[in-house]
């Protein structure tokens, strides 16, 4: 068993190219004599890689959005969702992403409902950010706001046709 997962071992990282590929510079046996060598269009650093999928991730989630009606907003890092927009006269026309849960309530009230759940990375093994739960606040005739556990709004949720409990 344990010369199999070895064996195993060694194969997956050959295959991923632990030592099958020692530069980033490619050889075509026809150049083989050449001075000039063909180097491959992949970024320099590790660090580069994963800022150019980070942004193909953003656009494709942007997009996405853009289908279903939802704007994506973001302040400085931080991010979040606006869905449908405000009606005449709407308690959430002044709103933020960004703002604190306490900056949200003096300026409109604590709404009709409150609702607080897990989200899906309160269950990733050593994950310690502020999206674990989040909280729901419900306004009647307006809609929902969604708040972070560190107590930023995260999502301004415009619905006019809303009782105001969950």
């Amino acid at each position: 068993m344990h010369r199999a997962f070895s064996l195993f071992f060694v194969c997956t990282m050959l295959a991923a190219g632990g030592c099958a590929n020692t530069g980033n510079t490619v050889q075509d046996s026809s150049t083989a004599g050449a001075a000039e060598d063909n180097t491959r269009s992949r970024p320099q650093t590790r660090r580069e890689a994963r800022a150019e999928r980070r942004a193909a991730k953003r656009d494709a989630r942007e997009e996405r959005a853009v289908g279903r009606g939802i704007q994506i907003v973001r302040v400085g890092n931080f991010e979040g969702e606006i869905h449908g927009t405000p009606g005449e006269g709407s308690l959430f026309s002044e709103l933020r992403i960004g703002m604190s849960k306490s900056q949200v309530f003096n300026m409109i009230g604590p709404g009709t409902d409150l609702k607080a759940y897990q989200t899906g990375k309160a269950f990733i093994p050593f994950y310690y950010g502020g999206d674990r739960y989040r909280t729901e606040a419900f306004y009647e005739g307006s809609g929902r706001l969604a708040f972070t556990a560190r107590g930023r709004l995260v999502a301004i949720i415009h619905d006019a046709s809303e009782d105001g409990y969950q």
